[in-house]
């Protein structure tokens, strides 16, 4: 079945809060809608996307593993600061994390950079395990806008637990 069937709505449940959300349907929608273009980076031939999107950062910052823009993947060739918007920039500190915490950050970063540019950008509300109470005590529409709620789903989907 799809995102709506039982079990399944109860695992997208414990992440998004999407049976609080005013209208469910609609955002389980938006968030297949996210991970569906997330999975596009990967499928468009040429210039910058695939394992072109990404790119090291051009600082030296150990306090993160990446940073991307909010809706840079619908913004090719666009500039902020030097900066291509159209990029994940991967920190040096990145390769310090162990593979789980990679992937999760790949995956947080995705969330932004196919999320929308503006209006209800995928931002970072909370950082954390679900379950943690600064996670928990976002509104469904937050949760749902959360980059970090995108990475722990994937995680425990892949995983089968929440591990971050």
């Amino acid at each position: 079945g799809g995102l709506s069937g039982g079990a399944n709505l109860r695992h997208v449940d414990l992440h998004f809060d999407v049976t609080k959300s005013p209208n469910p349907a609609q955002a389980i929608q938006q968030l297949s809608s996210v991970y569906g273009t997330m999975l596009m980076v990967f499928a468009r031939p040429g210039g910058l996307w695939g394992w072109q999107a990404f790119e090291a950062e051009p600082f030296v910052n150990p306090s993160f593993f990446a940073f991307t823009f909010a809706g840079g993947f619908s913004q090719p060739g666009q500039y902020t600061g030097g900066l291509r918007i159209d990029t994940i920039y991967i920190s040096a500190f990145f390769d310090k994390a162990n593979d789980i915490d990679r992937t999760q950050t790949i995956i947080h970063e995705l969330a932004h950079f196919v999320g929308p540019s503006g209006g209800h950008t995928i931002d970072d509300f909370a950082y954390g395990k679900t379950k943690d109470p600064q996670m928990q005590k976002l509104s469904p529409d937050k949760k749902q806008r959360n980059a970090e709620h995108f990475g722990n789903f994937a995680m425990q989907c892949k995983f089968g637990q929440d591990i971050l």
